[in-house]
């Protein structure tokens, strides 16, 4: 959703260059459960999913990997 189509935010030169708000929903199922995941993010990228997507993705995949090397080191 483009930022303009928001209401009035707080601060609003913290939100300068931003131009849009995205909303993912992730459905996890992992044998006989499913979780489900909403998580919002603000972006001074466009407003084109595929594009979104990638960032996200990219983004979750570094996180991930972090996170795995972090517990395998760590225990």
């Amino acid at each position: 959703m483009p930022i303009s189509q928001l209401p009035d935010l707080p601060n609003p030169s913290k939100w300068q260059g931003k131009t849009c708000v995205v909303m993912v929903k992730r459905e996890r199922r992992l044998w006989n459960k499913t979780t489900t995941e909403v998580c919002f993010y603000i972006t001074s990228l466009g407003a084109d999913a595929r594009v979104l997507g990638k960032a996200i993705r990219s983004h979750w995949g570094i996180e991930n990997s972090l996170h795995w090397i972090n517990d395998v080191t760590n225990g």
